[in-house]
């Protein structure tokens, strides 16, 4: 029989999925419709957009996370997980961008790269072997740096909005009730 508690931590973790799902769609609607169109003012402004939105709706699902469970003075953690499901969403389609979607991503990348390596000054030709080695797992470094940057722009981010939206106690609202209990019984 499941206790309330491990309840309510599972209903939370069903709703930090969803909401994650939903905040890394703005990410990957961002990323993909910037992949197929190069043009570098519409994708300065898919960035801002991608940026300025996913800030609004993690603000937005905590908020509501907050004002549906007043018992909890602060709602990072819930941010946080909501990042962290968001997070790993977005690590999956670069692996999977890189992967399949957009292979030629990395050959426009091979291509580039004896140019870029040349005008390296001072690469050792062990250090340039070791690059294109990097380059045949592009799609797994990719994934992994994806999980990292995100969650921990994510967590910084939730910080701040669960700072601004935690619940403050109000040392005259609080003494309130306590005077006119007095009051009441003298």
């Amino acid at each position: 029989m499941e206790t309330p508690n491990h309840t309510a931590q599972s209903a939370k973790w069903s709703l930090a999925m969803r909401d994650g799902l939903l905040l890394s769609l703005v990410t990957l609607a961002c990323t993909t419709i910037g992949s197929l169109v190069q043009l570098s003012f519409l994708n300065i402004l898919l960035w801002l957009v991608k940026l300025i939105g996913s800030i609004w709706l993690l603000w937005f699902f905590m908020k509501r996370y907050g004002d549906a469970h007043p018992e909890e003075p602060r709602t990072t953690g819930y941010g946080i997980l909501v990042c962290l499901f968001s997070s790993i969403v977005c690590a999956v389609f670069a692996y999977l961008s890189y992967r399949f979607f957009f292979p030629g991503a990395i050959d426009e990348i091979m291509t580039q790269l004896p140019a870029t390596l040349a005008s390296t000054p001072g690469i050792t030709p062990e250090a340039e072997e070791a690059v294109y080695k990097l380059m045949d797992n592009l799609p797994q470094i990719m994934c992994v740096l994806s999980l990292i940057w995100d969650f921990v722009l994510g967590l910084a981010i939730s910080a701040i909005i669960g700072a601004s939206t935690a619940k403050r106690k109000d040392p005259i609202g609080d003494n309130a009730p306590q005077e006119e209990e007095k009051d009441e019984l003298a």
